[in-house]
C-alpha cells in the first residue's frame, strides 16, 4: 500500500465511524421507544418540540380530522371584474387530507385562497377553480363541445379546521396579484371535540366479575385532540400502574387492560371511568362510564347464613292511607368479606320496597325500611309481611292498615242579610223649664196659758198662687 492510499484511508475512518456512531444512536432511540411504548408510556412530538425549542403551538399545523367544506359564489361584475361572497360552510371529520386543495406555485392556479388570522398573517394557500364554466357536448357521429360562461355561480374549496382564520382572502392566479375579495370567515363552529368511553366496547357495559379483566377504551373525534387526561376511581391496570396516575395520554384512540376493583379499597361497586380530552383550540370534551362489579357470593357452613336477621321491629299501629311505615332491622353479615344484597319487604301482592345494602366483614347494621300506606276500600284489613335478607333468611310478621274516613261537606249556613239603619237625619226635641216647687212652713202649736194672751197674728208663706195667708185666733184652752 502506498502512502497516498494510506492517508486516503485515514481521511475516511473518521467518516465511517462517524456514521456508525450515528445509526447506533438512532438504533438505541428506536428501541428506548419501542420499550416505553410497550410498558404505557407517551410521547407527543410537540410536547418534545416545544421543550428543546424546535417548536409550539403557534407553527405547528392544524391537519387534523375536521374539515371545513367552504361555498363560494363566484360573480362577474358588468365590468368583468370578479368577485366572491361566502355562501355557506360545513364541518365533517375523518382522514380526508387529500381533498384540501394545497396550493403550489409550480402547478399554477386559476384563483387562490388565502386563510388570514386576525393579523394579517397567510396561514395557508388552496388551489380555487371557477364554477363559472360549463364544457356541454353533443354526442353523435362527430362529437361537439361548447363552453357555456354563467354570469354567477357556487364553487366549493375543503380547508383544513383552524380556529386562528378570521377571513378568507381570494386573489388571482397564474402570476397574478390583485386581490379580488376578502371575506369575513369563522372556521367550523361544528368542529368540537366530543369522546366516548367504553368498558369492553359497550357505552352501557354489562357487569363484571370481581378482580377480573375489563378492556377500557377511549375515542376521541372533532378538532385536533391534544392530550387526554383520566380521572374517577383508582382502578389498576394489568401491568401494575393506576388508571387515574396515567397523567397525559396521546392519541385518538387507546384502550387499556384494567382490574375490576378498586386500587385501594379492593371490592368497590360500581366503579367509575371518567377522560377529559383537549384540543388544541382549547375547547374540551368530557365523557364517563359506570360499570357494576359483581363479586361472587363467599362459601359458608351448611347451617351459616351469609345475611342473618338478628331483630325485626314490627309497627303496632294501625295505618292509614298515606301513612308512613317503618319497619326497623338488623342484619349480620356471617361472612370474613364485604358483602352487598338486596334486603326486602313485601306482603303477598308485593305491597312494601326493599334496598341494596353494602356489609362490611362481620358487621351488624341496623336498616330501616319505609314506604308508604295504602288505601283500604273497608275495614282494617291485616298484611302478612316477609323480609328477607337477599334471600338467606326470612322472618314474616303483619301490618295492618284501615280505611280513611271521608269527612262530609259543612252545610252552607242560610242566613237573612242585615240592613243597618239610616242615621242621616236628627230631630231636636222641644225644650221645657220646670215648675218650681212650693215651700211648706209647717204651723206651730199655740202655748197655752191659765191666764189669757195676747192673740199672736200668724202670717203663712205665701204660695205661688196667692199673695197672702188669713189670719186666726186659736181658741183658748182651759
Amino acid at each position: 500500500m502506498n502512502p497516498d492510499e494510506t492517508q486516503t484511508n485515514n481521511r475516511m475512518r473518521p467518516a465511517k465511524e462517524k456514521w456508525i456512531i450515528g445509526a447506533l444512536i438512532v438504533l438505541i432511540i428506536t428501541a428506548a421507544f419501542n420499550v416505553a411504548r410497550l410498558s404505557g408510556f407517551s410521547f407527543d412530538v410537540r410536547d418534545f418540540a416545544a421543550s428543546i425549542g424546535l417548536a409550539t403551538d403557534e407553527n405547528i399545523p392544524y391537519q387534523g380530522a375536521c374539515y371545513s367544506e367552504v361555498t363560494l359564489t363566484e360573480t362577474k361584475q358588468d365590468n368583468d371584474k370578479i368577485s366572491f361572497t361566502l355562501a355557506g360552510v360545513k364541518s365533517f371529520f375523518g382522514k380526508y387530507d387529500t381533498l384540501v386543495p394545497t396550493y403550489y406555485p409550480e402547478d399554477g392556479a386559476l384563483y387562490i385562497v388565502e386563510t388570514v388570522d386576525s393579523r394579517g398573517t397567510v396561514l395557508g394557500q388552496y388551489e380555487l377553480s371557477s364554477g363559472r364554466y360549463l364544457n356541454a357536448e353533443t354526442f353523435g357521429e362527430k362529437p361537439e363541445g361548447k363552453m357555456i360562461e354563467f354570469q354567477s355561480a357556487p364553487t366549493k374549496i375543503v380547508l383544513p379546521h383552524n380556529p386562528k382564520i378570521s377571513k378568507l382572502r381570494v386573489t388571482e392566479g397564474s402570476g397574478g396579484t390583485g386581490i379580488l375579495s376578502e371575506i369575513p370567515f369563522t372556521s367550523s363552529t361544528g368542529c368540537s371535540p366530543s369522546v366516548e368511553l367504553r368498558v369492553n366496547g359497550n357505552l352501557n357495559p354489562d357487569p363484571v366479575l370481581y378482580n377480573t379483566k375489563m378492556k377500557l377504551s377511549y375515542e376521541a373525534k372533532g378538532a385536533e385532540i391534544r392530550y387526554c387526561r383520566p380521572a374517577g376511581h383508582h382502578v389498576p391496570l394489568d401491568n401494575g400502574k393506576v388508571w387515574t396516575r396515567l397523567g397525559n395520554i396521546y392519541g385518538n384512540y387507546n384502550e387499556y387492560k384494567l382490574i375490576a376493583k378498586h386500587d385501594t379499597k379492593g371490592y368497590s361497586d360500581p366503579l367509575l371511568f371518567e377522560i377529559v380530552c383537549y384540543a388544541t383550540d382549547g375547547q374540551q370534551a368530557r365523557d364517563t362510564v359506570t360499570v357494576s362489579v359483581v363479586k361472587p357470593k363467599p362459601i359458608l357452613a351448611a347451617n351459616v347464613k351469609l345475611l342473618s336477621i338478628e331483630s325485626v321491629s314490627w309497627p303496632d299501629k294501625v295505618f292509614s292511607a298515606g301513612d308512613t311505615v317503618r319497619v326497623t332491622m338488623y342484619i349480620k353479615n356471617n361472612s370474613g368479606e364485604i358483602y352487598s344484597g338486596v334486603i326486602s319487604a313485601y306482603d303477598e301482592t308485593r305491597w312494601g320496597t326493599e334496598q341494596k345494602y353494602t356489609f362490611e366483614a362481620g358487621q351488624t347494621k341496623r336498616i330501616i325500611l319505609t314506604f308508604t300506606a295504602r288505601k283500604e276500600n273497608t275495614g282494617t284489613t291485616r298484611h302478612n309481611f316477609v323480609i328477607s335478607a337477599d334471600g338467606y333468611d326470612r322472618i314474616s310478621g303483619v301490618i295492618s292498615t284501615k280505611e280513611t274516613a271521608t269527612a262530609l261537606p259543612s252545610p252552607t249556613p242560610s242566613y237573612t242579610p242585615y240592613t243597618p239603619k239610616s242615621f242621616n237625619t236628627y230631630t231636636p226635641q222641644p225644650s221645657y223649664s220646670a215648675s218650681p216647687t212650693p215651700t211648706y212652713t209647717p204651723t206651730p202649736t199655740p202655748t197655752v196659758s191659765s191666764s189669757p194672751t195676747p192673740t199672736p197674728t200668724q202670717t203663712s208663706t205665701p204660695s205661688p198662687s196667692s199673695s197672702s195667708s188669713p189670719s186666726y185666733s186659736p181658741t183658748p184652752t182651759s
